[in-house]
């Protein structure tokens, strides 16, 4: 009597037993279904991650069983097409490269840490226009704040011209290229000039002595 294979269920001849073409077609057809179909979903029950897709890879499964487990499993396996390596992809199902994230998160601590870490200027004034009081210059990232405190004798410049205060130091100068900075504070703010090396004051429409408290704010490259 004919027996049958294990997985696939083949059917096996004895010595004795009649040839029978039917058999031997119906064995064909299973092998040829067996090698060419399988469930082709891309899911497979217990299959949500590749360590699990490793765990259903094992001897004994039939052909389309390990098909379907591996197709499951092989979605959770990272590929080097899908990897970026720059910032302007906003694929949000794409990850970015270990280089890059390094770049991004140097550049984070860089920031960080010129925003906590702020560089004092040390100024120069010219005491025939200006008594300093105070006044400090400071420098936190490209930010520059220079805060003026003083006293301005007016009466000792020079009628609609201006004239310079203080020098501004190497390593605080302006962007001229940007051309903006922003003036906090009362009393002589419009008359205020800001030079490529210096800060000035237009004595326009002013005179005698002034005392000022103000501040300014702008860009450096330096």
């Amino acid at each position: 009597m004919a027996t049958k294979t294990e997985i696939y269920e083949l059917r096996k001849k004895e010595e004795n037993d009649f040839y029978n073409i039917e058999d031997f077609n119906n064995n064909m057809d299973t092998l040829e279904k067996a090698l060419t179909e399988f469930d082709d979903s891309g899911t497979a029950e217990g299959v949500t991650s590749f360590p699990e897709m490793l765990t259903k890879l094992v001897t004994g499964n039939k052909l389309a069983i390990t098909l379907k487990n591996l197709k499951a499993g092989l979605q959770f396996v990272l590929h080097a097409g899908s990897i970026v390596n720059n910032c302007v992809t906003d694929n949000a199902n794409l990850p970015v490269s270990a280089a890059m994230a390094k770049s991004l998160q140097d550049q984070i601590n860089q920031a960080n840490s010129n925003l906590k870490t702020p560089v004092i200027g040390n100024p120069t004034f010219d005491s025939s226009y200006f008594t300093n009081k105070g006044t400090q210059i400071k420098k936190i990232g490209t930010t520059v704040t220079v805060k003026i405190v003083g006293t301005i004798k007016f009466d000792a410049m020079t009628s609609f011209a201006t004239n310079k205060i203080m020098d501004i130091p190497e390593g605080f100068r302006p962007i001229w290229s940007i051309g903006e900075y922003h003036i906090l504070g009362k009393n002589v703010t419009d008359l205020i000039m800001i030079e490529s090396t210096s800060i000035g004051i237009n004595k326009q429409f002013s005179s005698g002595n002034q005392n000022v408290e103000f501040s300014i704010i702008y860009l450096t490259s330096e």
